[in-house]
């Protein structure tokens, strides 16, 4: 749960500056381990290298979306994904 809304809830509330900040901090903890899922979600969203915005039209309404790949591959993340898309 902590996981889940520091990406989906706490992404939109911090500044850029800030979330590049967490994202260092956070990497600097003994206990962040890239092969736990929740920890690979948390990288790939905070990571600033990894993030990239999408223009979709649609009834002459366009819309920039901002995203982020996911490399964790569980079922879980992918729906994660596509709710922040839709």
């Amino acid at each position: 749960m902590f996981w889940q809304n520091v990406c989906d809830k706490y992404y939109y509330v911090l500044t850029q500056e800030e979330r590049t900040k967490l994202f260092d901090w956070i990497q600097k903890n003994p206990c962040f381990d890239l092969n736990n899922e929740d920890c690979k979600l948390f990288y790939d969203r905070y990571n600033p290298d990894n993030q990239y915005s999408v223009t979709t039209e649609y009834n002459n309404i366009v819309e920039f979306v901002e995203c982020f790949y996911i490399m964790a591959d569980t079922t879980q993340n992918l729906m994660f994904l596509l709710m922040k898309i839709i």
